[in-house]
């Protein structure tokens, strides 16, 4: 039972990082669209 729940744990832990790092790379993309309207 005990490895089930770390295999859980795990999984919601990966599943956390790529949604944070998904989102990261989103509002990146957004800045540089802005800044490169200012020029």
């Amino acid at each position: 039972m005990k490895n089930i729940i770390f295999l859980v744990i795990a999984g919601l832990l990966v599943v956390g990082c790529r949604s944070l790092i998904s989102i990261g790379d989103s509002n990146t993309n957004t800045l540089n669209n802005e800044s490169k309207k200012d020029k």
